[in-house]
C-alpha cells in the first residue's frame, strides 16, 4: 500500500504539516502513525470506529501523522486550489496541471504547471501538495 511516510511528513515545514493536518478529517479506514505510541517510524495504523469516537483535535495536531494516500492527496490539492487535477504521462514522467473554468468559460491553469515529476504518482502528488501550501 502506497502512502506518504511519517518521516516524509515530519521532514516538511511546520506550515505544510499544520495545513495538511487541519485539512484532514479522520475517517474510518484512514492510515496514520501515532507518534505517542510509535515515534516517527514507518508504523501505520488503520483508524477504526472505536478510535474515531475518542479522537480530539489537539491529539490529532500533537500525536497523529496522517499517512496520505493518492486519493487523499488529490482531494487535498483540489480543495486547496479550487481546481481540478489533470495528469499526463510523458517519457520524462508525470505532469500535473491544475485548472479551473474562468468567467469566459475556458479552462485556465491557476498553478504550475508541475512537469516531469518522475513516475511515482504518490511522490509527485505530495510534491505538488507541498508546493501549493508553500505558495499560499
Amino acid at each position: 500500500m502506497a502512502y506518504v511516510l511519517a518521516k516524509q511528513f515530519m521532514s516538511e515545514t511546520k506550515e505544510i504539516q499544520k495545513s495538511s493536518i487541519s485539512w484532514w478529517k479522520p475517517q474510518i479506514g484512514d492510515l496514520y502513525c501515532d507518534l505517542n505510541a510509535f515515534g516517527i517510524g514507518n508504523i501505520s495504523c488503520i483508524l477504526t470506529a472505536d478510535e474515531l469516537e475518542v479522537i480530539e483535535t489537539d491529539k490529532i495536531l500533537n500525536y497523529f501523522v496522517p499517512l496520505f494516500q493518492i486519493h487523499q492527496l488529490i482531494k487535498f490539492i483540489e480543495d486547496k486550489t479550487e481546481c481540478k487535477i489533470e495528469m499526463d504521462y510523458y517519457e520524462e514522467g508525470v505532469s500535473i496541471y491544475l485548472n479551473s473554468l474562468g468567467k469566459d468559460g475556458l479552462s485556465h491553469y491557476k498553478f504550475g504547471p508541475f512537469e516531469n515529476l518522475g513516475f511515482d504518482l504518490l511522490k509527485a502528488l505530495w510534491e505538488v501538495a507541498c508546493k501549493i501550501v508553500s505558495q499560499n
